[in-house]
């Protein structure tokens, strides 16, 4: 992450402001107007969920369309090391190969779905808005485990880091071994009025969540501790080489501790940022569609 690091710091204003304005690569005619909700990064390309133009995946300045996923409402996406999986709420499973996806589970059984983790061996965890989870393998959906309901209302994701399972909710993270109680950890600080922003998983064995007052916090080694604040409301986060939050006004990274924020300045809505294999660059990628911010 250093090298990574290092072209970022380094990125000059009027260069980047040059840049920033105009998309690096336009949306081509059918995508217009697209409601971008979630990015994954594959080893082929970056595949993008939408609430009204189905999947889609840029590649090489390129939008192509994911097909068997084009319906509205499929509007999220999860993966594990080999493959890529697209869901929504009522409407169904998917999983992805290439540019194609067949359906898994079917749409009446997603009904109220929040979040999917998916393992290595491609088990899948369904989190229900009711707190059930759902386990599906080898084509069987089995009911798992059951959240305590004081907490409904509250949750958003779902993952599994160690042998323990992890849902997100808007006053702590909920950790679960398999024969054992839910135990809440509670984030710290006031969560009165503060909901989820996002959850993602980094690269060691960890859990960022930001809250939408601007805090961040990060699970590890069965801690939950207090990793900063950003200047901006989060909306997105995403974990490549680093750890990028996206605010509705700008975009940060996480640097030894601190959050650091880049040059882009953006009305448009940011879904997430990746540096290029190289490190000279990074393409964020906005409603619009790729910006990016160079290194001289």
């Amino acid at each position: 992450a250093g090298s990574c690091t290092k072209g970022l710091t380094a990125f000059s204003s009027v260069d980047t402001e040059e840049k920033a304005v105009k998309p690096f690569v336009q949306l081509p005619a059918e995508l217009q107007k697209p409601l971008f909700t979630t990015i994954v990064e594959t080893d082929k390309h970056y595949l993008l969920a939408t609430e009204n133009r189905g999947v889609w995946a840029y590649s090489d300045d390129k939008w192509l369309s994911v097909s068997g996923v084009e319906k509205p409402g499929i509007s999220a996406l999860t993966k594990n090391s080999s493959k890529e999986y697209a869901y929504g709420d009522g409407a169904g499973v998917f999983e992805i190969n290439g540019l194609t996806a067949h359906k898994v589970i079917d749409e009446n059984e997603t009904k109220n779905i929040l979040s999917i983790y998916a393992e290595a061996d491609g088990t899948l965890f369904l989190l229900f808005n009711n707190g059930l989870i759902k386990k599906y393998n080898n084509g069987r959906l089995t009911d798992f485990s059951n959240i305590p309901k004081e907490l409904a209302d509250q949750y958003s994701y779902i993952c599994k880091i160690g042998d323990k399972y992890l849902v997100v909710t808007d006053m702590g993270i909920l950790t679960y071994s398999q024969g054992k109680a839910w135990n809440l950890m509670y984030f710290k600080g006031s969560t009165e009025n503060a909901k989820v922003a996002s959850s993602v998983q980094g690269n060691s064995s960890n859990l960022y969540t930001a809250l939408s007052d601007g805090r961040i916090f990060e699970y590890k080694n069965e801690k939950l501790e207090f990793l900063g604040v950003i200047t901006d409301q989060p909306v997105a986060m995403n974990f490549s080489a680093l750890l990028w939050v996206a605010g509705k006004e700008g975009l940060f990274f996480l640097e030894n501790n601190g959050f650091v924020q880049t040059p882009l300045r953006t009305e448009d809505k940011i879904i997430g940022a990746f540096p290029t294999k190289n490190n000279t660059s990074i393409l964020v990628f906005t409603g619009s569609g790729v910006k990016i911010l160079s290194d001289r």
